[in-house]
Formats: C-alpha cells, sequence, structure tokens
C-alpha cells in the first residue's frame, strides 16, 4: 500500500484516463451521482471523500482496493496448496496491473479482490457465502459479471460433477442473461440503444 500510494499522492491532480470521472463523482455523491452508476465502489468513494479531498478521495481509495487484493489472494492461495498463497500473494503485491487499475480504473479495480474471495469460497463449497461474494463481484462492474461466469464455469469442468456442472451452468446463464440487459445488474445505467 505504502509503494502504490507514493506516485499517487505524489501530484494533487487526477490520475488516469478516467481520473476526472472518479473526482466528479466523489464529490457529487452526496447529492446524487454526475453520471448514474450502481457500482457499490463509487459509493465506497463518495464515502471515503466524506472525509477528504475528492481526488485524494480517488486516490487513497484506489490504494486501497489495490492493497485489499493481497491478503485476498493469500487467502485463496491457502486452499489451493501449500505455496500457492506466497505465489499469488507476492504477485498481488508487485502486480503492475494492478497499479496500473488504481490509476486508471478503480471501479474495475473493485472486481479483483472479491472474486478471489469468490473462487476460494467456490473451493470450500461454502455456497451462500459464494452467492453473497459473487453479487458483490457482479455489482462492482459488469466485467465482475462476467468473471463470475468464469469462475462458475471453472469450477464445474473441474469438479467433473455432471448435476454440479449443469447447476452452475444455469447460474452462469441467468447470471450472463441479466449482465446482458441493461438496467439490471447497473440499474442507474437504463436502456440505451448505443
Amino acid at each position: 500500500a505504502l509503494l502504490r500510494s507514493l506516485p499517487f499522492l505524489a501530484t494533487s491532480h487526477p490520475l488516469g484516463t478516467d481520473g476526472y470521472y472518479y473526482v466528479v463523482q466523489a464529490a457529487s455523491w452526496q447529492h446524487g451521482l454526475h453520471v448514474p452508476d450502481s457500482s457499490w465502489m463509487l459509493r465506497l468513494l463518495g464515502t471515503v471523500a466524506l472525509f477528504v479531498d475528492p481526488v485524494l478521495a480517488t486516490e487513497l481509495t484506489a490504494v486501497g482496493l489495490a492493497t485489499a487484493v493481497v491478503p485476498a489472494a493469500w487467502w485463496l492461495g491457502e486452499r489451493i496448496g501449500p505455496r500457492a498463497s506466497w505465489w499469488l500473494a507476492g504477485w498481488a503485491a508487485a502486480s503492475p496491473t494492478l497499479t496500473h487499475l488504481a490509476a486508471d480504473f478503480p471501479k474495475n479495480l473493485a472486481v479483483a479482490a472479491p472474486w478471489l474471495l469468490f473462487c476460494g469460497l467456490l473451493l470450500e463449497r461454502r455456497w451462500l457465502a459464494a452467492v453473497l461474494v459473487g453479487l458483490l463481484v457482479a455489482t462492482a462492474h459488469k466485467l465482475g459479471a462476467v468473471l463470475v461466469l468464469a469462475g462458475l464455469l471453472g469450477f464445474g469442468l473441474a469438479s467433473l460433477s455432471p448435476r454440479v456442472f449443469a447447476g452452475l451452468g444455469l447460474i452462469g446463464l441467468v447470471l450472463g442473461g441479466l449482465a446482458a440487459l441493461p438496467g439490471t445488474l447497473s440499474p442507474g445505467e437504463g436502456w440505451r440503444l448505443t
């Protein structure tokens, strides 16, 4: 977190391609988002902006989201194998991709840590917790719905149980269908023809 925050906090300007979008969303959150968006990440960002400047709130939230991936990767690694936790946590801590997502696309980054937890919960067969965390993944960004579907299909294939695979496939199809319809997983988005 410290290493990622140093370059972020070195500037008073918004970071990345969508930096001003996040700052405007953080500044307007209390009175209604400037651009309608149902992602929980923007509510988190708005909450942080209650205490600090919107630019700083965006930087701190992005660093926090990137940092949260490290313990999530460790936790998933413990479910995979004895050394996997070190490898996955090390990847998350040193990943330039996570740093890039933190600077440019924090909403996409909000998918990462919950998705790793979702995969670990599938491995443990903790279905209710997996559904709840899967919803968190799917509502962070539309990409999250695709990753939940990929996790479900991967788990179904790995289990080689036709019953489990069929059930997860059905859940995945429903989730994929919902993600394709505007305004379902992102209610604030509405219907658009573009």
